[in-house]
């Protein structure tokens, strides 16, 4: 079972979105990110990393360029309530984002193909060759 660290300030969306990834993912839930995101990455090995977007996204932004410095091919998608995520995911490298509030089954359905192509991606160079040369392949949620 491929697994997911999911970071979420509010306690109880990170407890009702655990409970629905959890069926199909072992996740990691976190209200806070460590210090050291490097060592929760080399112990848990994600597939995808879903990270709280809270405001202007200062703490988020941090967290990816400390994830981008040492894992360029992690998967990672922001969640957030804020009503211009998609222009400001994206622009800033997040892989994708989720809006808030979601319906979990769409949580669910949303972060399978991301894990599968993370799962891709590690599988064999020729596959993320593959995946780089073709458009049509990038996910944006």
């Amino acid at each position: 079972m491929d697994t997911i660290i999911l970071q979420q300030t509010d306690s109880a969306v990170l407890e009702v979105a655990t409970l629905a990834l959890n069926e199909h993912f072992n996740v990691i839930p976190f209200e806070q990110f460590p210090d050291r995101l490097d060592d929760l990455i080399f112990t848990h090995s994600p597939r995808v990393i879903l990270m709280d977007f809270i405001l202007k996204g200062q703490h988020a932004m941090s967290n990816l360029r400390q994830i981008r410095s040492t894992q360029k091919a992690l998967k990672v998608v922001a969640m957030s309530c804020n009503n211009n995520i998609a222009s400001i995911a994206t622009k800033v490298g997040f892989d994708g984002y989720i809006e808030k509030p979601f319906d979990l089954d769409i949580l669910v359905d949303r972060v399978k193909p991301i894990s599968f192509i993370f799962k891709t991606i590690c599988n064999t160079k020729r596959e993320f060759s593959l995946l780089i040369q073709s458009p049509c392949n990038i996910l944006l949620l």
